[in-house]
């Protein structure tokens, strides 16, 4: 072990960036809204706004979080050194990355694709743009995966050689219509 076992000495944050980038969200649905947007405000990250086809639903979310609603893909795309949230579903991802300036960062709400061949569009997109893209697998900054990351990294347990996890979720999927 190279620390001495205090539980209470475990990370259990991630870094804030010294310089938060801009935020712009495709999409305007229940995850952006009871979500995304309100985990950005408590961690300080600045929203400036959202595209969703639905322009009506997008202007009465972006007027509620007090952002700008974009009129077009593009116009949302064209907003200098952002991070990109598409919290869209998986069949509109490609679209969406397509229209993102090379080298840009983005955030793609899982799951990836609806099938092996999207998600393989999607990946090449993103190499061929050269984009900076991650899944949306938010458990690995959770407290407790912080934590037992920097458990491991200790070396309080051991030599890892497998993991598993179990969880309790109740997750609402009737309110994800394009789901159906």
């Amino acid at each position: 072990m190279t620390d001495a076992f205090d539980p209470a000495s475990l990370a259990q944050s991630w870094p804030m960036p010294a310089k938060p980038r801009p935020i712009v969200t495709f999409g305007a649905g229940s995850i952006v809204g009871d979500a995304h947007f309100p985990a950005y405000r408590k961690a300080g990250f600045p929203v400036v706004g959202l595209y969703d086809p639905d322009q009506a639903k997008a202007r009465k979310l972006a007027e509620q979080w007090g952002v700008t609603a974009f009129g077009s893909v593009d116009e949302a795309a064209a907003v200098k050194d952002a991070i990109f949230d598409l919290a869209t579903p998986p069949g509109r991802h490609a679209e969406v990355l397509k229209a993102l300036p090379d080298d840009a960062v983005a955030l793609i709400q899982k799951p990836m694709g609806n099938y092996l061949g999207e998600a393989t569009e999607i990946l090449e997109i993103c190499r061929a743009k050269k984009l900076k893209a991650a899944a949306n697998f938010q458990l690995r900054f959770a407290p407790m995966m912080l934590a037992l990351k920097d458990a491991i990294a200790k070396g309080w347990l051991g030599e890892v050689v497998d993991f598993d996890a179990w969880l309790a979720l109740a997750t609402p999927w009737q309110l994800w219509e394009f789901l159906l």
